[in-house]
This record gives structure tokens, sequence and C-alpha cells, in this order.
């Protein structure tokens, strides 16, 4: 039986899955976990933020270290994912990417720039809600925007500032040998963007929706969950 785990974004929770989880459980062994800093995991330093959840992540999967394993990694948790791919201890099959931007020049520069912002604001933590505002559709459902606003607000803003200006250009050869799908949302990636997963596996079966910005997979959960089934 195959393994689906699940990886959620920056001040994002576990529990963003949770309707993947009940839907997918009769067909696979699945799962979701808070990255430190998040949720009910403990804290951890911000500049260490994708190394330590590579290595604690690493760790938790590999006690069953048979199971074909296939994470789903949204947003920043995909730096997360590549750097587990580089050296599982478990059997890794798959990395799906959804919706998660490499960090590339312009990306370094954009999260670094977002950080300046904010703590420069006179309210960082409304920053973040406001630039996290821009993420959803303006339609989005008052029950979506609660779930993706309120970890948000229970976070200290300046961590977030410093998990986002310790991001660091990646080198496209860092990276894994499993196959990689990459699922992006029209809205958040233009026809010119240079930080598509593609550029760091070229040979990765790469999909595009037409599907509302970056939280698409809890704004159209039923269209999102028939692209994953048809590709894990």
């Amino acid at each position: 039986m195959k393994r689906i785990v699940f990886f959620h974004g920056l001040c994002g929770v576990s529990s963003f899955f949770d309707e993947y989880l009940n839907v997918l459980s009769d067909q696979y062994i699945v799962d979701s976990y808070d990255l430190l800093g998040h949720g009910s995991a403990q804290s951890c330093s911000p500049r260490c933020f994708r190394t330590k959840n590579a290595v604690r992540l690493n760790k938790i999967l590999s006690k069953q270290p048979q199971l074909e394993t296939i994470i789903i990694a949204h947003s920043i948790s995909g730096e997360i994912a590549n750097l587990i791919s580089i050296s599982p201890q478990f059997n890794l099959q798959k990395i799906v990417f959804l919706d998660s931007c490499y960090p590339s020049d312009t990306v370094v520069n954009s999260w670094k720039n977002e950080a300046q912002k904010a703590l420069s604001s006179n309210s960082p933590k409304q920053y973040y809600v406001e630039m996290f505002s821009k993420f959803i559709s303006k339609n989005c459902d008052k029950e979506i925007k609660q779930m993706i606003f309120d970890p948000i607000k229970e976070m200290d803003p300046i961590w977030i500032s410093k998990v986002l200006d310790s991001t660091q250009v990646l080198d496209p050869k860092q990276r894994g040998c499993c196959d990689v799908v990459i699922i992006e949302s029209v809205d958040s990636f233009g026809d010119n963007a240079d930080y598509s997963w593609s550029e760091v596996y070229p040979n990765g079966k790469k999909i595009t929706v037409e599907l509302p910005n970056h939280f698409f997979f809890l704004e159209s959960f039923s269209k999102t969950l028939d692209i994953l089934k048809n590709n894990v």
C-alpha cells in the first residue's frame, strides 16, 4: 500500500489537508504533519527552518522505510521536500509540488523584500494577513478564509520574517532523482515565471490549472482531488 504525506506551507497547518486525508484513506496510508514553528509542532530557529524540518520529517517517515511514499508539498514546503529527496531514508517515489516555487533569484529577492516591508510596517502581523489575502480569490468562502488566516494571527510575525529573509537561492543541481509532478495555478505562475520547479526538474510532469490563486487546493477541493488522484 502506498503512503501519501502532505506538507503545508509557511503559516499553514496540517489540518488544511484533513478533507484529503478522509477521502484518500480508503486507498492509501495518509498523513500530514505540522512543520516546526506551526500548529502543535515545537518551534525552531527561523534560520534553520528548512533544514530542521527536512531532517525531522525524513526521520519520521523512515520509521516505515519500505512504504512507497508520495510527498505532496504546498508552497515553501516544496523546498523541504526537495531537501529530503537528496538523501531520503525511506522509499520516496514521487514529489508533487503544489503551487510551490523554487527559490530562484526572483523569489529570494521578493521574499526578503516582503520581510523588510513587514518589519517596517506599523503592524507586521496585519501586513502578513493582508499579504496572504492576495493569495485567495475575491469570492473565497468565509470558512476557508478563517482557516487560512487564523494560523497567521497566532504566529510571531518576526519569526515569519526571519524565515523569509533566510531564503537562499537554490542551485538547480541540488535535487533528488524521484518522479516529480508540478501543479501550478495560472494566477501564481505567469508565462515568464523563472521560479517554477520545472527549472530544477525539467523532466517533471507540469500541470497548469485554471483554479483560483495559491490556495486553490482549499478553494477547489473536488477539482484538486481529481488532479491528485490522476497523478499519484
